[in-house]
């Protein structure tokens, strides 16, 4: 009998097996080690994070930019700023401890309802070992993230994504709001996770590569449509 690997091995070997590597998580069914992972540098990211990021400021923009801001008294306005930059760190931090763990428990339901319907027989507790193996790549750019964030004084909220210039959203830094939102799910680490779950999926839902290509990059477009264009035109928007 092949004896079975480590669940710390298995971290490692997503990265340097990883088509080993996710099909013996899926087989195992482990999944825990790396959700605790993930939350743990995401964790980490934030509290370096949070006491840089400039609330005050990009709220301030905000209301500069809000024409019912301009009723607003010099005691209401400051009010305002330190109501939202207290709302800010909260949720911060409520991301980064919780976040992680929603995210690949949700990309977890959706491919395994999606790989239902596109002929595939996964189970679920498979497919969420191979997204959290899958989407190690993230954790590890949370990781990469933390040296650059040590370096920085002070940063707005949504500077936080370009630490790393690993998207396309760092060729063009003066785009508009929408259109770096949408550059900038063309990542190196997103898109490296996004190959790992394709290549894990195809095992847990017994089909071929290619049918799990395709469908993991449709589910993967959805979220995009969403996430990086719908919901950030509708900020800019309003």
């Amino acid at each position: 009998m092949e004896k079975q690997t480590s669940a710390c091995g298995l971290l490692l070997a997503t990265f340097t097996s990883p088509l080993r590597a996710l099909r013996e998580a899926a087989e195992s069914r482990r999944c825990l080690l790396p959700i605790l992972v993930a939350t743990a540098l995401s964790g980490a990211f934030a509290v370096v994070a949070i006491p840089r990021i400039d609330f005050a400021t990009t709220i301030a923009e905000n209301l500069d930019a809000s024409p019912a801001a301009a009723k607003m008294t010099p005691h209401e306005r400051k009010k305002a700023i330190e109501t939202g930059s207290k709302v800010g760190a909260i949720a911060a931090v409520v991301g980064g401890i919780a976040g992680p763990a929603a995210m690949i428990l949700a990309a977890a339901l959706f491919l395994w309802i999606g790989f239902k319907v596109a002929g595939g027989k996964p189970g679920f507790v498979p497919s969420l070992a191979v997204v959290g193996h899958g989407m190690l790549p993230l954790s590890l750019k949370s990781l990469l993230s933390i040296p650059a964030l040590l370096r920085r004084q002070a940063l707005p909220a949504d500077a936080l994504g370009g630490l790393l210039p690993s998207s396309l959203a760092a060729l063009a830094p003066d785009a508009a709001t929408s259109r770096l939102a949408l550059l900038s799910a063309f990542d190196l680490f997103s898109l490296w996770s996004l190959v790992l779950v394709a290549l894990g999926m195809a095992h847990v839902a017994r089909v071929s590569k290619v049918r799990s290509a395709v469908t993991t990059l449709v589910l993967w477009g959805g979220y995009v449509a969403l996430f990086h264009v719908a919901l950030p035109s509708i900020g800019a928007a309003s």
